[in-house]
């Protein structure tokens, strides 16, 4: 069988060939122009928004900047504000309260200036206060050995209670003595600090760093330890009387005289770790880290001296 291959048939299917490619080309140009249009828009649209996220981010860099120095300004005019004053004359108590008039004054700036700062100028902030003796105003603490403590010349104080440091870079720092009730300082690093004597008395410290501090007469009462780093930290003549230490790391702290009455230890780690003859541990109504009580009857004198591995 022969196939036909009349010229005439042959230029028929390439008029309709080329017919059907020269009425495509319109149709990819325009589409073409159209994508490139798109991309070109969303091009100019993403530039746009990435211009506007770092012109906000610039802004919000000089707003914290502005309020933070206007702060520390505010703090300052305080403390010389207040410096040497009292709010007795001789023996008699002042009724119109120089004190607690600057109190005021120093709290109700607080509040209103941390909750907005970045953990960086909150670490900032927290060494001001404590260096201008702010912080040193909490309940006093009794040690028989002698501690640093800032100028109390200052008759006034601000309480961080309930204010958020989590997070906060903090190592090394010195803060002996202070105040800091009820502060949020989860995850916070105090590693290798100076906190003898400091109140943390109900403050969250789950999952914070206090490796290596030295903590002597520190107040830990009622205070969220989960999960804490407390490795090598010198916790002598300090108080953790109601703390929760769940799955906090002790190992290598200095304990003696340290009291654990009513503290939870579920599975924190003591080891490895020296009994020291006359440590003077207090225990009471104590968790031990394998889940039992320090009254149990097991032979350990109402201690968790046995029972210090976490049960498996």
């Amino acid at each position: 069988m022969r196939l036909s291959l009349r010229p005439e048939r042959i230029w028929k299917t390439i008029k309709q060939r080329w017919f059907w490619e020269i009425a495509t080309i319109p149709i990819v140009l325009t589409s073409t122009v159209i994508l490139s249009a798109v991309c070109q828009t969303l091009y100019v649209e993403n530039r746009e928004d990435a211009r506007q996220v770092r012109e906000q981010h610039f802004q919000d860099e000089l707003t914290r900047e502005d309020l933070f120095s206007r702060y520390l300004a505010d703090m300052t005019e305080l403390v010389l504000r207040f410096e040497g004053r009292s709010d007795f004359v001789g023996d008699q108590y002042r009724l119109d309260g120089t004190s607690a008039l600057g109190n005021s004054l120093a709290n109700a700036r607080t509040m209103a200036t941390i909750p907005r700062l970045d953990a960086g100028r909150k670490a900032l902030a927290l060494k001001f206060l404590y260096n201008t003796g702010l912080l040193s105003h909490g309940e006093p603490f009794q040690a028989d050995w002698p501690v640093m403590r800032v100028n109390t010349s200052v008759p006034i104080g601000v309480s961080l209670m309930g204010q958020d440091f989590s997070e906060v870079e903090l190592t090394g720092s010195d803060f002996a003595g202070a105040n800091l009730t009820g502060v949020n300082l989860k995850r916070t690093d105090l590693s290798h600090s100076g906190v003898s004597g400091v109140n943390f008395s109900d403050a969250i410290l789950v999952e914070a760093n206090l490796e290596g501090a030295f903590a002597r007469g520190a107040h830990f009462e009622r205070t969220d330890l989960t999960g804490a780093n407390l490795r090598g930290i010198d916790v002598q003549s300090a108080s953790f009387e109601g703390a929760t230490l769940i799955n906090a790391d002790l190992g290598e702290a200095r304990l003696v005289g340290t009291n654990f009455k009513g503290a939870n230890l579920t599975g924190a780690i003591f080891e490895p770790f020296t009994r020291r003859p006359n440590d003077g541990l207090l225990w009471q109504n104590t968790t031990c880290p394998d889940g039992s009580l320090s009254e149990d009857q097991d032979g350990d004198d109402n201690t968790c001296w046995s029972n210090l591995r976490p049960s498996q």
